[in-house]
C-alpha cells in the first residue's frame, strides 16, 4: 500500500511540474491558478460539496497534501493539476519535503 502511495506521490508531482511550467509561459500571474483553486474549489467544497468550478479535490492527508483537478479553458481534453497548498516552485523546500525525495532522483 506504501509503494501504491509513493507511485501515486511520484506521478502527481511529475504532472504538476509539467503543468506548471508549461503554463508558467503563458500566464501574466503565477499564482492565478493557486488562486482558483483556493479561493474557489476549496469553500466550495466546504460549504456546498460540490468542488466548483474544478473538476475535483483531494484532501485525503489534508490541504497541505491535497490537490484539485482543474479543467484547462484552451484544451478540449487537458485537465490540470494543482496542489491545495501555495508552492513556490519546484526548487521550494516544502516541495522536497512532499516528494519524500524524488525530486532529487529526477536530477
Amino acid at each position: 500500500m506504501r509503494h501504491l502511495r509513493d507511485t501515486l506521490d511520484a506521478c502527481v508531482l511529475i504532472l504538476w511540474i509539467f503543468a506548471g511550467g508549461a503554463l508558467r509561459a503563458d500566464t501574466g500571474d503565477p499564482g492565478a491558478l493557486w488562486g482558483i483553486v483556493h479561493d474557489q474549489c476549496l469553500p466550495h467544497l466546504q460549504q456546498q460539496r460540490n468542488p466548483a468550478p474544478c473538476e475535483s479535490v483531494t484532501l485525503q492527508d489534508g490541504e497541505v497534501n491535497g490537490f484539485a483537478i482543474l479543467k484547462d479553458l484552451r484544451g478540449a481534453a487537458q485537465f490540470l493539476l494543482i496542489p491545495t497548498v501555495h508552492i513556490s516552485g519546484i526548487e521550494s523546500a516544502q516541495l522536497l519535503l512532499l516528494s519524500g525525495g524524488l525530486v532529487i532522483m529526477l536530477k
